[in-house]
């Protein structure tokens, strides 16, 4: 499996990201003016930025053009990033899977004062990118730069908010350029944690070449910027603004519409199961519930087509993302399959199938809240059954491992 990668605040290598983010404290100040169309960015950018700039020269220039985004679902911050100007009339750009799922937001100026009133512009789901507006006469906004100019080892500055940090400052390399799933990604050294999705990343004339999108949990100052030329191009292209609330609930991205529909087919599931059945599971919350409706339901059509259900196994419990667990089961000779199956917050749980001798008999990790392994016993020896929860979209998520046997 490759190393997890965590997006700021999820799209780099789609089947690999989790969406992240920092709740902050929403403050009460608030402004209200009229929203005009954005203009192009020859019309409404910034001033050309200088030659070259000192570090403290660039920090003190993008400050100002750096927001604090919170996205609200049922009155509650969900997960927050970062934004930055790229026109001085309210025009600004972040990453999509920060403001995915959310009923509304809020925008917070590096003064404090708060935006309410926020509307879409235009949206690139395969970039992780999307333009928004907000009702201001007058902010301080970036320039876009190409990066197809910047070589590898030029120096790079980000700015953003991780951990609810603001107006944090670093300094680093471009490491490497990548195309992964036909978009270009900037690898970066600048050292940027939760909370910074959407924010800019720098070359030395204080251009954005870069908006800060992921990074490899697992690795040290592996860091993905997708390049900002692409909102230029939004932009041009951009229709008039849209209030975020009138499109919120067309606003989520691939993994928040499959925990969705995952819920829904746990309802549908729990509507057609027996009175008697459904009595049994109120003892369970709601996550056990989905579980349990499931691991009925595969029983079932397991059954029909000649599997038998062993219920000496049994390994069940809650993994938080990336935990491991599972248990030894002795078995003679003759056909089983394995089954993971997890709760509607799942997203990605694998399977594993060792023999005694510690050898893999089998492994389902494609990208899949169900994990199923086949295998053949040749004679009777113990077995370790286990699980990876390699992606939960909550703290953890419920799972249980299902044995069956086929004669």
């Amino acid at each position: 499996m490759s190393p997890a990668i965590r997006p700021y605040g999820a799209v780099l290598f789609a089947s690999l990201m989790i969406a992240v983010g920092c709740t902050t404290t929403r403050p009460h100040e608030r402004r209200s003016v009229e929203v005009s169309p954005p203009l192009h960015l020859e019309q409404g950018a910034a001033a050309p930025a200088p030659t070259r700039l000192t570090p403290a020269e660039l920090a003190a220039r993008a400050r100002d053009a750096v927001v604090t985004l919170s996205a609200y679902r049922d009155g509650e911050i969900i997960q927050s990033g970062t934004g930055f100007f790229i026109q001085n009339d309210g025009v600004l750009v972040t990453n999509f899977h920060v403001v995915a799922g959310a009923e509304s937001l809020s925008v917070e100026l590096s003064d404090g004062e708060v935006f309410d009133a926020v509307y879409v512009l235009s949206k690139d789901t395969r970039r992780d990118l999307i333009l928004l507006q907000i009702p201001v006469a007058e902010v301080t906004a970036l320039t876009i730069a190409d990066e197809r100019g910047v070589q590898v080892g030029d120096a790079v500055y980000a700015i953003g908010n991780p951990l609810g940090l603001r107006g944090t400052f670093s300094d680093g390399l471009v490491s490497a350029k990548r195309v992964e799933d036909g978009v270009t990604y900037l690898q970066i050294t600048a050292p940027i944690s939760e909370g910074s999705s959407g924010g800019p990343v720098m070359n030395e004339r204080g251009e954005v070449i870069g908006v800060a999108t992921a990074f490899y949990e697992d690795g040290q100052n592996l860091n993905m910027a997708i390049p900002a030329r692409h909102a230029r191009g939004m932009l041009q292209l951009a229709p008039s603004p849209t209030p975020f609330e009138t499109v919120a609930s067309e606003l989520k991205t691939d993994e928040q519409k499959l925990i969705e529909s995952r819920a829904d087919e746990s309802r549908e599931l729990m509507d057609v199961l027996p009175r008697e059945t459904l009595a049994s599971l109120q003892d369970l919350d709601e996550y056990g519930q989905q579980v349990a409706v499931r691991a009925l339901v595969i029983t079932a059509v397991a059954a029909d087509e000649g599997w038998t259900y062993l219920d000496q196994f049994g390994s069940a419990g809650a993994l938080e993302p990336d935990e491991m667990e599972g248990g030894y089961v002795s078995l003679g000779p003759g056909h089983y399959m394995a089954v993971g199956v997890c709760d509607d917050d799942c997203i990605d749980l694998d399977l594993i199938v060792m023999d005694s001798a510690e050898e893999l008999v089998g492994v389902d990790a494609e990208v899949n809240p169900e994990a199923f392994v086949q295998f053949d016993v040749g004679y009777r020896q113990q077995y370790w059954v286990g699980v990876n929860m390699y992606e939960c979209a909550a703290p953890d998520c419920l799972y249980t491992i299902l044995m069956f046997r086929k004669d």
